[in-house]
């Protein structure tokens, strides 16, 4: 017995030796970043004073020696001082470490390596959730000998915080692109620092809520007062947006000075890592996506249906859905490496023309129109009220301590509308978070609200939707047809053409014949002397409608 516990105390004793050993390691390298960072400003100002060819050798040294012990986002904030102070353009600086990537893979004492069979876990380092765990990243300052450096640090669910580097990373088994965009921070210091110290107040959502929908009424004018209702709980949801399979778009829809681009603008003061924008380039659009799950308020798109940026309209049709994503062959610095880039994050387009129905389809309509309320109308938004900020604050708050019970009712809501399909997937998480804020409450009238502002949209939507020209021909079928009848694909054709000349003007007998065989309408087909003959059944029409919710012809 004696004999254990000596050896249990040895073995003790080395894991302790071994922890010291580790942190003595941790803190050697954690100076010797400090000390060439403290000494760059000097190696700077020597190599500006070189000539082309010396600086391009000095600087192509600096950042090897550099990278040998910098990872990917301190040596991202490393390159932008070296560009600043020298000017060398970032395409070279790109390239110098693009070589050394190249020598350090073909270097033949490369550190040995072995196969992980349990795989890290790929996360977005802006916002993410692994295990019931949220993440989200922040740009905070670092003092390093009197000078503040912008190093990007992790700050959990679990009130952990650490540097956005590969070490902390490897520990928790999870790896990223190494591509961060860092944006301007939404949520400050000072309320992430109490909110790890355990100091912040009691995060109420219903009062966060109302605290939103306040604002929205103080700024614009709606003409149906579920809007601000809608808006605030979208702005709520763009925070847990990762956890839904989708998320909605949304179309403000009107004349001129109809409240658009404010709306946008009020929008962008509350949404998850919103960017404002009347001009996005289609790569700009997915690479912000990517590395920043932002919120995307795009003014002015009326070019969307005209076809002369397809790349632009196709990031935009798959981004409503999770999982979608666009593929890019890389430039030559990286090899043409083909590359995949996310598409999905909330959005909200502002435009006069509408959409088409493809679009159409994956958005909620709002349509704007003048205020007749001077007061408000004239009021401006100004950017830097500190209310917005306590509003972002609380919102992050939010997400830390609600992620688990907006997911859980996400998974179980039950369908209490008339309409399934792709429609009900776009007001999944808002009728999610809605019942949520009504729990937390203990009342009923944020879900009441929003399921009749669904109800009147998806009628609005159906009217002018692309359901419209299947709806037109299961109406006129079910009253040509009684019981089952052959009709001839020509008569059939001329008995639309002649029941609805404004809609079926431009439509030709082939596209015709393929709205028929969408709708799988007909029970049979046969040709008869070089003409289509098609069999209709009441029955199976009359199930057609039911599942189109087309009422008052059976």
């Amino acid at each position: 017995m004696r004999n254990e516990l000596k050896n249990i105390s040895e073995v003790l004793k080395n894991i302790t030796v071994l922890k010291e050993a580790g942190v003595v390691k941790e803190l050697e390298l954690q100076e010797k970043q400090e000390k060439m960072i403290m000494e760059l400003d000097f190696r700077l100002d020597d190599i500006t004073q070189m000539n082309d060819a010396e600086k391009g050798r000095n600087i192509k040294n600096l950042l090897y020696e550099l990278a040998t012990c910098l990872d990917n986002v301190e040596l991202e904030v490393i390159k932008n001082k070296i560009i600043t102070r020298t000017g060398i353009p970032r395409k070279i600086v790109n390239e110098y470490l693009n070589d050394y990537k190249k020598c350090k893979v073909t270097d033949s004492k490369e550190i040995p390596s072995s196969i992980v069979w349990e795989e890290p876990k790929r996360f977005c380092p802006a916002l993410d959730f692994i295990d019931d765990v949220v993440y989200v990243t922040m740009t905070l300052y670092k003092n390093v000998d009197k000078e503040f450096y912008q190093v990007p640090y992790v700050i959990t669910s679990k009130k952990e915080c650490f540097p956005l580097n590969k070490d902390e990373l490897y520990k928790r088994k999870l790896i990223y692109s190494g591509e961060t965009y860092l944006p301007e921070n939404r949520w400050k210091p000072e309320s992430i620092q109490k909110y790890l110290a355990d100091e912040e107040v009691e995060i109420n959502a219903y009062q966060i809520f109302n605290e939103i929908k306040e604002l929205y009424k103080y700024y614009l004018d709606f003409e149906e007062p579920a809007l601000y209702d809608f808006f605030s709980i979208w702005c709520i949801g763009t925070y847990f947006h990762p956890l839904f399979s989708s998320f909605p778009y949304v179309l403000l829809n009107g004349g001129k000075e109809t409240g658009k681009s404010k709306t946008l603008k009020l929008t962008s003061m509350f949404a998850f890592n919103s960017e404002f924008t009347a001009s996005l380039s289609t790569a700009s659009t997915f690479r912000i996506i990517e590395a920043n799950r932002s919120s995307l308020m795009i003014d002015e798109l009326e070019n969307i249906n005209s076809g002369d940026n397809p790349e632009f309209r196709s990031v935009i049709l798959s981004g409503y859905e999770n999982g979608a994503s666009v593929i890019r062959c890389g430039d030559h610095t990286s090899g043409f490496e083909i590359q995949r880039f996310k598409s999905y994050s909330p959005k909200v387009f502002a435009n006069i023309g509408g959409v088409e129905d493809v679009l159409g389809s994956r958005l909620i309509y709002v349509t704007t129109s003048r205020s007749g309320n001077k007061d408000i109308s004239e009021r401006e938004i100004y950017l830097l009220d500190p209310k917005f900020q306590e509003v972002r604050n609380n919102l992050y708050l939010l997400l830390m301590k609600y992620h688990k019970e907006i997911k859980e009712i996400y998974l179980y809501i039950h369908n209490e509308m008339s309409f399934t399909g792709r429609e009900w997937q776009l007001w999944k998480p808002i009728f999610s978070i809605a019942t949520f804020l009504d729990s937390i409450a203990g009342v009923d009238e944020v879900f009441r609200t929003m399921f009749d502002l669904a109800t009147k949209k998806y009628d609005e939507k159906s009217q002018i939707g692309e359901d419209e020209m299947e709806h037109i021909v299961i109406s006129g079928l079910m009253e040509l047809v009684e019981d089952e009848k052959e009709i001839q694909s020509t008569e059939l054709f001329d008995y639309f053409k002649e029941r609805n000349p404004d809609k079926m003007f431009e439509l030709t007998q082939t596209k015709f014949g393929g709205i028929l065989r969408r709708l799988n309408c007909f029970t049979k087909k046969r040709m008869l002397v070089g003409k289509n003959y098609y069999t209709f059944s009441r029955v199976k029409l009359e199930d057609l409608a039911k599942r189109y919710h087309i009422e008052g012809i059976f």
